[in-house]
């Protein structure tokens, strides 16, 4: 097995030279435009393009609980029910949901929160996680001593199109 060191938009590889890319919940980080290029240039004809994003299962009473103590101005959009726009007009993308259980010592919960960007910029932010420690130690399980956090994982795949193929 070879390794190599690259990014979204300079790809260290040949063109249509694999299966598959993937991204996990980096797609915010990356320039849309060169990474898309990158993308299809590597992909082999008939290659599969996947994207992923974890996101808080807010169908959760304990998740609105912290959503209600972290999010004062309403929940933010959610960026799982698409793909990002530069792949709008590719197809149809297939769409699953993987729900799992994120489990933690409450100490975790209140670590985890304070490097949330949405937390850690607040002025308010020892409150905050005041509050979500109390919450994590009602949550807190009397067998385990974690604390479950609901999540779903929201995954995308598409079948690369044929290349020169006109419809």
């Amino acid at each position: 097995m070879t390794t190599t060191s690259g990014s979204a938009e300079r790809i260290p590889l040949g063109d249509q030279s694999v299966d598959a890319t993937i991204c996990l919940q980096a797609w915010h980080w990356v320039e849309p435009e060169q990474a898309t290029n990158e993308c299809d240039r590597v992909l082999k004809q008939n290659g599969m393009m996947g994207m992923a994003w974890h996101t808080w299962d807010r169908t959760s009473s304990w998740v609105q609980a912290l959503a209600a103590i972290v999010e004062p101005d309403g929940t933010p959009a959610d960026q799982t029910l698409s793909v990002p726009g530069e792949f709008v007009e590719r197809g149809a993308f297939e769409r699953k949901e993987f729900p799992f259980n994120h489990e933690l010592t409450v100490e975790q919960l209140v670590q985890l929160a304070s490097s949330w960007s949405f937390v850690a910029q607040r002025s308010d932010r020892n409150v905050v996680l005041a509050k979500i420690r109390d919450l994590g130690e009602k949550a807190e399980s009397l067998h385990t001593g974690l604390v479950r956090f609901p999540h779903i994982t929201a995954t995308f795949r598409l079948k690369q199109p044929v290349r020169g193929v006109v419809g």
